[in-house]
């Protein structure tokens, strides 16, 4: 009769250990990273996601410099935030693109942009609208371009 009890304490303490460490594991969850791409023609984004455990989801964009980004987090009871920063100069836009749920602002150099979205608050669904306007190219530098003399090739004997 010992040995059953023996073993029933050993079962007892791994199960009470298991237990212990399961949310450890949990709040350790990996960064998600995500490349997107706009469809041809499109200028606008819109994504949907969940955070759980107070993860963290990434999205993964190229712009141009002077091209104007808009970037707007839904979720339920406003528990999704989102900060956005070229991938490799987080200090490159100001402070009002960082732990908001709507921000637009003019892209000040040529690249990927990173798109944190996170929750302080626990897990929450979200949708994350962004738009990135097209270049426009002023009307005289189009008919600079399309007053250009057209190349041609000839053969030199």
């Amino acid at each position: 009769m010992i040995p059953f009890l023996k073993r029933r304490s050993i079962h007892s303490l791994a199960l009470a250990t298991v237990l212990l460490l399961t949310p450890t594991a949990l709040s350790m969850q990996r960064t998600v990273v995500r490349r997107v791409r706009f469809p041809r023609g499109r200028t606008t984004l819109v994504l949907k996601g969940t955070i759980v455990n107070n993860a963290m989801n990434q999205y993964l964009l190229n712009a141009r410099a002077g091209q104007t980004m808009s970037v707007q987090v839904t979720s339920p009871r406003g528990k999704a935030w989102f900060d956005v920063y070229p991938r490799n100069d987080r200090g490159a836009l100001d402070d009002s693109a960082e732990d908001v749920q709507a921000w637009e602002g003019k892209l000040p150099q040529s690249g990927d942009y990173v798109i944190s979205v996170y929750s302080d608050e626990g897990n929450t669904r979200y949708t994350l609208k962004v738009t990135v306007t097209a270049l426009l190219i002023s009307p005289s530098h189009a008919q600079k371009q399309t007053n250009r003399p057209k190349e041609t090739s000839r053969r030199i004997s």
